[in-house]
């Protein structure tokens, strides 16, 4: 079962009236992720999706958790992520299988590539330069991976932080503007997840327009994104 604990950018009214395509970006290095817990959100989003869920499982995101923090070459990085995403996607599928027609035809499953339109490409064009400035944003991005770093009781040096923060950047404009998968004119913005984060107050300044005004204005936001923080019962 999942709970609605809080919410950020999108009202419980419009969660009740299914006004939105929920979304769910799969953590791959989140335990929390196990097929019964995907089962529950999967089957919380059909509940109360406005017609799809879109189911993001970034296999090569999750290459550069452990390039950095795991130390492993670039090449066995990405071979081990795409192992973990093609699991998680063969256990979906499962879930999937068990459930009625109907209900199954609702959700699309993508990878990371899957979702990179030319949408998202401008955009994240768009936060790459704005990061590239070490400006506030760039002060942001690196202090939300200093709190991941200690987190993981981890040492990385300055380079591979900045590494690490390019794993932010290229999750931003989906969690600004919407998921889509290339070919699928759905636009998805919704997306439960357990546990508020800075991240999240990131992507809230950045919708809003408040504390980074150019940048919000260069992305031409059409499809705010709201946040569900959830949990498991």
């Amino acid at each position: 079962m999942v709970t609605i604990k809080g919410n950020k950018g999108v009202d419980l009214s419009e969660i009740k009236s299914k006004k939105h395509n929920f979304w769910i970006g799969i953590s791959l290095s989140n335990k929390i992720f196990t097929p019964e817990n995907i089962k529950s959100l999967i089957l919380f989003c059909l509940e109360h999706t406005k017609d799809k869920v879109f189911v993001w499982i970034p296999g090569r995101m999750q290459a550069t958790n452990y390039r950095y923090f795991e130390r492993m070459g670039r090449a066995d990085a990405l071979k081990k992520g795409f192992a973990e995403e093609d699991v998680c996607k063969k256990a979906i599928k499962q879930i999937l299988n068990e459930l009625p027609k109907e209900k199954a035809e609702k959700v699309v499953i993508a990878n990371f590539d899957d979702a990179c339109t030319p949408k998202y490409i401008k955009q994240r064009e768009v936060f790459f330069r704005a990061f590239s400035e070490k400006g506030a944003f760039y002060n942001a991005i690196m202090e939300i991976i200093e709190e991941v770093i200690l987190a993981r009781g981890r040492w990385v040096n300055k380079d591979n932080k900045e590494s690490l923060a390019l794993y932010i950047i290229h999750e931003l404009p989906l969690f600004c503007d919407g998921a889509q998968k290339i070919g699928d004119d759905t636009i998805y913005t919704v997306i439960p997840y357990p546990g508020f984060s800075k991240i999240d107050e990131l992507e809230m300044d950045i919708i809003e327009g408040k504390k980074y005004p150019a940048i919000t204005k260069k992305l031409n936001i059409t499809n705010k994104v709201g946040i569900l923080d959830i949990s498991f019962e």
